[in-house]
């Protein structure tokens, strides 16, 4: 069982809410996906910026559909995201969130 001092803290994620609407940010992957506290998944990331990056479903469906299903095979992939504005669906407010650009991911070369 995965304890609760396991799983990633808050703040190691990166904030779409740190950028402006409309810019644009490339990464690449550092480690395998792994679950969150809310039992979706993030995904170690560094390029623009350094950290987590937690996956929507939405998000989650471009990698799998690029990359495959074997998160492990995603390490060292690259793709770019757009911040842009979205529905919290918690709270049914607007706020900012990233969307990866599906055209923009690289599976790693061998």
């Amino acid at each position: 069982m995965i304890g609760q001092d396991e799983l990633p803290k808050a703040s190691l994620f990166i904030r779409a809410t740190k950028y402006s609407e409309g810019s644009h940010l490339s990464f690449k992957i550092a480690s395998p996906a792994e679950k969150t506290k809310l039992g979706q998944r993030a995904i170690d990331v560094e390029g623009s910026e350094k950290g987590k990056l937690g996956l929507n479903k939405t998000n989650l469906e471009i990698l799998v559909t690029a990359l495959g299903s074997d998160e492990t095979a995603w390490v060292g992939a690259t793709f770019e995201v757009i911040v842009r504005e979205t529905n919290n669906p918690k709270t049914n407010m607007k706020t900012l969130g990233f969307k990866i650009l599906s055209a923009s991911v690289k599976p790693v070369v061998a």
